[in-house]
């Protein structure tokens, strides 16, 4: 089995979608299966996935009707990995990312517990960039004010995940904020790693 499970989702970001498999494919940490949902999207998907001719990618297509957490959903009831990580379809990992904290779960001893270890990140657009500077979650309270935790930069421990994004429609685009709310509740630990090891994308259509 791997020892990570990457679930990447994506809809109509071919481009993208290339930029973001190729950072995961190019970690140097290298024990991990790529789980890519796709939600029918209008080109040659599957052609597009062949292409790549690693057999460490895993492609679904599922139609989520607008509801991203299905799909995401999908991909962790397919994850085989003692880990999970998750990354959307036009972000860009840094190279190390992977190892960074697969060395921080080794190095604090957290095989065994449940966790969410996320990172910061530098956010871009056509004009800019910025560089995050996030807060380690210590408490239910520190979601009150904001997300601290930029999607594409979590890695979750799959040891006996039972939790799963929230698939009403009423959260659409809120359903990570949920998401991690949830598994505080149920006493996940928290930890954040300083480095900016993932590039967000971020404009109107993000």
């Amino acid at each position: 089995m791997p020892e990570v499970s990457v679930i990447i989702t994506t809809y109509n970001r071919c481009d993208s979608l290339k930029k973001t498999i190729n950072s995961v494919l190019n970690q140097t940490f290298q024990d991990f299966e790529l789980i890519v949902v796709d939600n029918f999207s209008n080109y040659d998907f599957l052609k597009v996935i062949n292409a790549f001719n690693d057999k460490r990618i895993i492609a679904f297509q599922k139609n989520n009707r607008g509801i991203i957490a299905k799909n995401r959903n999908y991909g962790i009831s397919k994850a085989n990995g003692a880990y999970i990580a998750f990354c959307d379809d036009d972000d860009i990992w840094e190279s190390n990312k992977l190892e960074i904290q697969i060395n921080f779960i080794y190095r604090n001893k957290l095989e065994n517990d449940q966790f969410v270890l996320y990172t910061n990140c530098i956010e871009v657009n056509d004009d800019s960039s910025k560089r995050t500077s996030k807060k380690e979650i210590q408490s239910i309270d520190d979601f009150i004010y904001s997300n601290q935790i930029s999607f594409s930069t979590s890695l979750i421990s799959n040891i006996s995940l039972k939790e799963t994004f929230n698939e009403l429609p009423v959260f659409v685009g809120a359903e990570d904020y949920l998401f991690w709310m949830s598994l505080k509740i149920k006493n996940y630990n928290f930890f954040l790693i300083e480095e900016h090891l993932v590039k967000i994308h971020v404009d109107k259509s993000s």
